[in-house]
Parts: C-alpha cells; sequence; structure tokens
C-alpha cells in the first residue's frame, strides 16, 4: 500500500508537508540516551523534516529517541557526513524487511570523529 493512502476512511490520501527525495544513502541509527542499540540501513526517502530508513535484516527495530548519521561521504559527490538528532515516529514492514519513519529535529555536518556518533 502507498504511502499515505487511507482506504479504511475513504478519505484522500495524506500528502507530505516536505518535498521527498528518494535517495539511498547509508545511515548508521544509534538509540539515545546511552546508545542501548545500534543498527544500519539505507534511506529510501528524506526531507527537510525527516527520513524513511530501510533497515538491514536482523538489526532490530529502534523506538523513541535517535541518533542518526548520514553517509554522504560514499555517494558519487564527496560531502561530509551529516549528525542528525529525531525521534522514530513510525515503523512499518517493506518487503519482509523493517522500516522506520523518523524526525531530523537537528542536524549538523560531522568533521573527523573516527566514525563514532558524536553522542554517543
Amino acid at each position: 500500500m502507498p504511502y499515505g493512502s487511507r482506504p479504511e476512511t475513504g478519505e484522500e490520501p495524506l500528502r507530505p508537508r516536505f518535498t521527498r527525495l528518494a535517495l539511498r544513502i547509508p545511515v548508521e541509527i544509534t538509540t539515545l540516551p546511552g546508545g542501548g542499540l545500534t543498527c544500519t540501513g539505507h534511506t529510501l526517502n528524506v526531507s527537510s523534516s525527516g527520513a524513511l530508513i530501510e533497515l538491514e535484516p536482523g538489526a532490530g527495530v529502534p523506538a523513541g529517541e535517535v541518533a542518526f548519521v548520514l553517509r554522504l561521504k560514499s555517494r558519487p559527490v564527496v560531502a561530509p557526513d551529516v549528525y542528525c538528532h529525531g525521534r522514530v515516529v513510525r515503523q512499518e514492514q517493506r518487503d519482509a524487511l523493517d522500516a522506520i519513519a523518523v524526525t531530523i529535529d537537528s542536524h549538523r555536518p560531522l568533521t573527523a570523529t573516527g566514525g563514532q556518533h558524536p553522542a554517543v
């Protein structure tokens, strides 16, 4: 079922508030506080307010407050990785894989951190 469809109510599908870009970006996610769960995946789409992230199989599904790093250095144009802070707002199954929708409440470019989340 496509994102935003609402067949149970017969209402018009929900429309995203921000433009979403279909980008596949590697991502590392850590639950906060304290980094209890760390997992990896990739974005399915990104907007200025959030992202839909498909998790690697068996990664576990984070909930609540999270920190995540968008690994842009692996993209064709080299750019700094981006550290984001937000929260998980939705979980869903996509072709037997877990996906999460996360908000981007704050973000900043990363300098060399040795691959660690700055918050952990």
